[in-house]
């Protein structure tokens, strides 16, 4: 699986998080990094800051509105099929 890894993101060795445990929390919340630690190299767990879990547990909830995620799978279809607002449509439309 390939993981959206960003700039900022480390990744760290079960080994060196042993060592290190404080210093790169410490890094990763300075920097906003989420940290993937590795095992043989391979991703196998993440730590990420408190509020992106926190944005994470308001998007799962999200989902699980029914109505909601209806919604988001009607507008992904009708954008799919070309049914948009130009800009000057979309101002007469909300009357702007």
């Amino acid at each position: 699986m390939a993981y959206p890894v960003h700039r900022n993101d480390l990744f760290v060795g079960r080994r060196e998080l042993r060592e290190r445990l404080s210093e790169i929390l410490a890094e990763a919340r300075d920097r906003g990094s989420v940290v993937f630690l590795t095992d043989r190299g391979k991703p196998d767990a993440v730590f990420i800051p408190v509020e992106e879990f926190e944005a994470l547990m308001e998007l799962l909830d999200d989902l699980r509105d029914p109505d909601l995620v209806a919604m988001v799978k009607k507008s992904r279809r009708e954008i799919a099929g070309g049914e948009t607002l130009g800009l000057k449509e979309l101002r007469g439309y909300l009357d702007l």
